[in-house]
């Protein structure tokens, strides 16, 4: 039930809602997982899970609204973007639910050093409002809802820790405080939010928006396919430094890696994503091993010589000259330019990350 939702929403940012009413869906079996988990393992990958909770977990209220924190109502799987003030409760059955299906996805995987918990963007209204889940909190000694946000998390990492994984979180979760110590930090709001976790001795895995969110365009431009903004260029990913020279030296020792996001919302094929991934991810993989930034001419000169080797396997990367013509954006999937810029975007969500409402949905 929470694998498919029956339609998707088309329309842009701004205007009237419209949709394609083809249902889309699919999901991955236990056994999936387990072959997913073996091929990565023979090439030195680390698989790492991400159920994002209490937000962004439509696909759970679908399956089971008892589990929601206005029981009785039901819910479906989202058809459109953005965040839905529907999340899961806290109690202690939907604990108890969690906790079983991390223990079948650990146990498919073979291994889970590392699972991600989410954290992000959670409307908390529902917690405040519902008697049992405000009684619940008090009852944990804990004030407010975002107190009992940040115990939910807490209680999660725990039992995690007890069968051998890290727990991994967003940026919001380190804000409201409570984490494990040994909690990672994904800090996708900034390098100011980034900096705070780092000095509060948590593990950083540098993820922000800029430079590192790829369903942003590559350029400013109605021949780009549909992007959420613009623009975030191979240049900008290069001369990225996920612990900048500026940070005290022990703040940048917990910086211990970094990603890049590539949200799959307006993405419509597996030749899209090559276009969105590549060549930006080349990039990102010099910045990551070498610690960067990887702007110098001698990184220009092999990225030119590696595109050939992504010809040779048939990735439709994004040229650096720009897209091919059967790349370009059309009719709904063509790119508006200007309408949302990455910089402006940067400035509101570092102004959020200061907020103690952190939770709240930042876009």
């Amino acid at each position: 039930m929470g694998a498919h939702r029956p339609r998707t929403v088309v329309s842009h940012h701004g205007e009237d809602l419209a949709f394609d009413d083809v249902p889309h869906g699919g999901h991955y079996t236990l056994a999936d997982l387990a072959e997913i988990a073996a091929y990565a393992r023979a090439r030195a990958v680390v698989v790492v899970p991400e159920i994002d909770v209490p937000g962004h977990a439509s696909a759970v209220l679908a399956a089971y609204p008892a589990l929601a924190s206005r029981p009785g109502e039901r819910y479906r799987v989202l058809d459109r973007w953005g965040i839905s003030p529907a999340i899961l409760s806290p109690l202690p059955a939907t604990v108890d639910f969690l906790l079983t299906v991390f223990g079948e996805i650990a146990g498919a995987l073979g291994e889970a050093p590392y699972f991600h918990i989410g954290g992000d963007e959670c409307v908390l209204d529902d917690w405040a409002a519902s008697a049992e889940i405000s009684a619940y909190g008090a009852s944990l000694g804990l004030e407010s809802a975002g107190d009992l946000h940040a115990w939910f998390l807490r209680r999660l990492a725990d039992a995690l820790a007890e069968r051998g994984s890290r727990a991994v979180v967003w940026d919001e979760a380190f804000v409201s405080g409570g984490l494990r110590p040994d909690t990672i930090v994904m800090p996708w709001r900034g390098e100011h939010v980034a900096r705070r976790a780092a000095a509060a001795g948590h593990d950083v895995v540098a993820t922000p928006v800029f430079p590192m969110y790829f369903d942003y365009a590559e350029a400013a431009s109605a021949e780009e396919p549909t992007g959420l903004g613009d623009a975030i260029t191979v240049a900008d990913v290069a001369a990225f430094e996920p612990a900048p020279a500026s940070w005290p030296p022990e703040a940048r020792a917990r910086v211990i890696g970094t990603q890049f996001q590539l949200w799959s919302e307006h993405i419509p094929d597996g030749r899209t994503l090559d276009y969105r991934a590549w060549p930006r991810g080349c990039a990102a993989a010099e910045v990551a091993w070498t610690g960067g930034p990887a702007a110098s001419e001698d990184f220009a000169r092999r990225l030119g010589g590696h595109l050939g080797r992504l010809d040779a396997i048939g990735v439709e990367y994004r040229p650096l000259s720009g897209p091919r013509p059967w790349q370009r954006g059309g009719g709904r999937r063509r790119h508006r330019p200007g309408v949302v810029t990455v910089q402006e975007v940067m400035r509101h969500l570092h102004e959020l990350s200061l907020s103690a409402d952190s939770t709240r949905p930042s876009m």
